[in-house]
Parts: C-alpha cells; sequence; structure tokens
C-alpha cells in the first residue's frame, strides 16, 4: 500500500507524520511526503527534527519536496493535515480528491494545524498530536489490510 501524506511545505508536520508511520508500519507499506508549494530547504524544521530525535525515531534524513503528477498518482491514500492543502488537491487534481482522508480522521478533535509561528511549546503540542494521529492510523491501516 503506497501512502502519500501531504501538508503545505513539507518542512514541517508531513515528514514528521512520514517518519513516525514509516516506524510503526512494516514493508508492505511505502509511505512518502510532500508539500504543496515549492520550499527550498535542506532538512526539516529543527524543532520538528528534535521532537523526532527526543522520541527516538531514527531514519531523521529530508528533504522537503513539491508533491508531484505521479506520487499522486501512485498513492492509494493520501492523507491532509489540514482542509487548505485538501482543497488545493482538489482544486488542482481533482482526479485524485476521492484518495484523500483528513490526518486526523480518525478523531478530528485532534489538531494538526500548521506551527509555524507557534511558541515551543504549542509547536511541540502539534507534533505530539501527530504522533497521536500516526498511532491511530497505523492500527487502522493493519485492520484494513486485514480485511
Amino acid at each position: 500500500m503506497n501512502i502519500l501524506i501531504l501538508c503545505k511545505a513539507n518542512y514541517c508536520r508531513s515528514p514528521v507524520c512520514e517518519k513516525i508511520l514509516k516506524s510503526k508500519l512494516d514493508d508492505s507499506f511505502v509511505v512518502s511526503s510532500a508539500g504543496i508549494i515549492d520550499f527550498i530547504r535542506p532538512s526539516m524544521h529543527i524543532s520538528s527534527l528534535n521532537f523526532l530525535k527526543s522520541n527516538a525515531y531514527e531514519d531523521l534524513f529530508h528533504n522537503p519536496k513539491k508533491v508531484t503528477y505521479e506520487a499522486l498518482n501512485n498513492a492509494d491514500i493520501i492523507f491532509c493535515l489540514d482542509h487548505e492543502v485538501a482543497e488545493h488537491i482538489r482544486k488542482n487534481f481533482y482526479k485524485f480528491f476521492t484518495k484523500i482522508k483528513m490526518y486526523n480522521f480518525l478523531n478530528s478533535s485532534i489538531s494538526t494545524v500548521d506551527p509555524i509561528s507557534f511558541d515551543d511549546n504549542d509547536y511541540i503540542q502539534i507534533m505530539e498530536n501527530l504522533e497521536k494521529c500516526s498511532n491511530q492510523i497505523s492500527r487502522w491501516l493493519f485492520e484494513k489490510v486485514k480485511t
């Protein structure tokens, strides 16, 4: 199963979700992430990287990338981290809109908003929320594959 996780810049949230999901899923899942804008940086946001390090996640290498038609086409499921991203896909790549699920679809009370301008405590809270959603999604995916 090919899973694509999208956020705005592929800099703060989607790389974290990618790394967490990869650590929880087996080789029958291919997990990648991208953004809807071009954003050139040599890694992910330092607070995202520090969150992953502090929680013992490995494989922290990341280069932000913009989503491509090919990535959308190859994905079985596209997880969007906010409605702006989902709306962008709907408007610009309507063919793939039926593949979309919001990252917090299993518990919509969990906020997955972009933390780029948040203070350190609020930024970490969003990272913890992404980890909660990732845990729920990994269990959901294993159940989905069984059926």
